[in-house]
């Protein structure tokens, strides 16, 4: 009885922390980005290029100049390749994607091609995505809250 005991309260502590830890934006499967002085969150996806991204952004942010492309992204340059886990699928609007290792996509549209998903921006709609991200050239600040 007393194995039980012990062993739900370092459970409720793990559980606590955890908790503690996503509420305050200490978690390794979210990162964030601030597009015009608004903070928005990206959930990570499971692969080892978001593994990577997120590596970089625990040494410093990543500051990008992105560019229209299409109709239906942003699109900007990092100094740094990740690796590639490629696949044809069709991104969405709130997809976060890396393109030929080097290149950081914003999409506020739908587009099919190969490439790999980074992760999805989430508590915000298509429409007030595409309204932040405006038409031309943004700077967009990549980064995570719990630096090494």
């Amino acid at each position: 009885m007393k194995l039980f005991i012990y062993l739900r309260k370092v459970f409720s502590i793990f559980i606590g922390l955890g908790a503690f830890c996503v509420l305050n934006g200490f978690s390794n499967d979210e990162i964030y980005v601030e597009i015009n002085n608004q903070e928005l969150r990206i959930k990570l996806e499971s692969n080892s290029s978001s593994t990577a991204l997120y590596e970089v952004l625990q040494k410093s942010d990543l500051n990008i100049l992105m560019n229209d492309y299409g109709g239906f992204e942003k699109v900007g340059r990092i100094d740094k390749n990740l690796p590639t886990n490629d696949k044809y699928f069709q991104a969405k609007a709130l997809d976060v994607i890396l393109y030929n290792a080097n290149n950081i996509v914003i999409y506020y549209d739908n587009n099919s091609w190969s490439f790999t998903k980074l992760g999805t921006i989430y508590g915000i709609s298509k429409d007030e995505l595409k309204k932040l991200l405006g038409n031309g050239k943004i700077n967009a600040r990549f980064y995570v809250k719990n630096k090494d």
